[in-house]
């Protein structure tokens, strides 16, 4: 038996809506997983490799260690600057007090008196 027809679209949600400090971690956490990835697979090249590529693989785990430091100091100062930058956002400034204006004086105006006969 087929479905009856649904007389209105089926509703979506909305997507969720990130917070500033949330918008810079996404691509942090993706670049520790690949490091935590790229150590995985230096360990099983360590057990796996000949005894002559041990100094490559000594500077190797020397570069990983200096890129896992250099991924944390970025993510301290990415995330200072976004507090920076909704601090500035959010920080409203002074209103300037509105300048004072003199009475308006009532327009004096003077009307012509229209001539009652025309002149040629």
């Amino acid at each position: 038996m087929p479905q009856p027809k649904r007389s209105t679209a089926p509703k979506r949600k909305a997507p969720a809506k990130r917070s500033a400090p949330r918008a810079g971690k996404d691509p942090l956490d993706r670049l520790k997983g690949s490091l935590d990835g790229a150590e995985a697979a230096l360990k099983d090249l360590r057990t796996g490799a000949s005894k002559g590529t041990g100094d490559l693989v000594r500077d190797l785990e020397k570069t990983l260690k200096h890129l896992r430091s250099n991924a944390r100091q970025v993510g301290r100062e990415v995330s200072k600057d976004l507090a920076a930058a909704g601090r500035e956002a959010t920080k409203s400034s002074p209103r300037k007090a509105a300048a004072r204006r003199t009475a308006k004086r009532p327009a004096t105006t003077t009307r012509r008196k229209a001539s009652a006969g025309k002149s040629k």
